[in-house]
């Protein structure tokens, strides 16, 4: 069932002239807001469009299907939580089988929580009816509140959970097979925060998340020599504005500026041959309900890869490759060569202080000393891949 309703024509992907654009979507994890949080990361899936379109051509429907329950677009962080499965149920009632084995568990647990966690449980379900996604807080309150009064339905819900993610996962697997070579691009800061600038965290990253996809597409082989497009798409958050000086919604011109920062150093090596990019930035989209199943994927990946980067992101570039796809399920080589690995600065400047530069060493390049161990080792190995 879910094999067909999801496959991709391998012909029609790889078929198609590399005048075909690729697409990045990009979401993050980590909380970029909080000054000293040591696992804040951007995260995308990078593959034809053709590839991003046909699977989101399918995925809402075959979502739908399957977990009929769980409103449109689905967000991982409500997928995380077993207890989201009484909330939906309860503010969401939508056409469920009468045998469903996660129906009676759902609605006697809606009955204890409501007694026990009543404003938290009101203000959540408030908020799902009006189409809102409710807070976290509420939904961690009413979990604890679960937790205490009946265990017992809370793990019969966490069974239905397991099968749903088990079905996402599915799915963004689906997206990697199609893509020919792991997708996934992520871009993690090179220093601990307490050592970085205080520039805005974000947008401090996204320029070297889309470096990284640009340096992936260029060293893949079908793409030497010829010229291309990568188009852009990323999911809205708050900045500050390197101008204003003042906080913003996340904004086109902000996808221009780490479009232009990404491009004006990437200069062909010789070894790929006279390869050009365009990258062009097309959308800061809203997780919404016409949000693109891209998206969807990119938050899956993010939301997993943030468990990574919480447990190693001051390891070696194999130790954090290794817990990354444990966490994601996405293949990533142990090795820092061709890393989808990005570190923000100064291990960018120094992969860009390379580039072109040959067989003639560059004694000035930027100090990677105090760079965490995984960051230097892919700057290098990058350094050396486009001199």
């Amino acid at each position: 069932m879910l094999t067909a309703s999801l496959a991709i024509d391998h012909a029609v992907a790889r078929n198609y002239p590399r005048l075909m654009p690729l697409s990045l979507y990009i979401d993050e994890t980590g909380n970029f807001d909080a000054a000293f949080s040591h696992d804040v990361a951007i995260c995308g899936l990078l593959a034809d469009d053709v590839v991003h379109r046909n699977l989101a051509a399918r995925l809402r429907p075959a979502a739908e299907a399957f977990a009929p329950e769980v409103p449109w677009p689905w967000h991982a962080a409500h997928l995380n939580r077993a207890v989201m499965w009484a909330l939906w149920h309860d503010a969401l009632p939508k056409a469920v089988d009468a045998d469903a084995f996660w129906r009676e568990p759902a609605e006697q647990l809606a009955d204890l929580v409501r007694t026990h966690a009543p404003r938290n449980w009101r203000t959540a379900t408030d908020a799902l009816r009006t189409g809102r996604r409710p807070d976290m807080d509420d939904v961690g309150a009413v979990e604890q509140a679960a937790r205490a009064h009946d265990p017992a339905g809370l793990a019969a819900l966490a069974v239905r959970q397991s099968q749903v993610l088990a079905f996402l996962d599915y799915c963004l697997t689906t997206l990697v097979e199609q893509a020919g070579s792991s997708p996934a691009v992520f871009a993690a800061e090179a220093l601990r925060p307490e050592e970085a600038s205080r520039a805005d965290r974000y947008l401090a990253l996204l320029p070297s998340a889309v470096s990284r996809a640009v340096d992936l597409a260029i060293v893949d082989p079908p793409n030497c020599g010829k010229s291309f497009e990568l188009h852009l798409y990323v999911l809205g958050r708050h900045v500050v504005d390197p101008v204003l000086g003042t906080a913003t919604d996340l904004h086109q011109r902000h996808l221009q500026q780490a479009a232009a920062t990404a491009t004006q150093v990437i200069s062909r090596s010789r070894a790929h041959g006279a390869t050009t990019v365009r990258v062009v930035p097309v959308e800061v989209a809203k997780f919404q309900g016409d949000v693109h199943g891209s998206f969807v994927l990119a938050d899956r990946l993010a939301n997993s890869a943030g468990r990574a980067f919480r447990k190693a992101a001051g390891k070696s570039h194999a130790h954090l490759a290794t817990v990354l796809q444990h966490e994601t399920g996405v293949p990533i080589a142990e090795s820092a060569t061709r890393s989808p690995l990005a570190a923000g600065q100064p291990a960018q400047s120094y992969i860009d202080h390379h580039r072109g530069c040959g067989v003639h060493p560059r004694p000035d390049a930027p100090d990677l000393s105090s760079c965490r161990p995984w960051a230097a080792e892919q700057a290098r190995a990058w350094a050396e891949e486009l001199a």
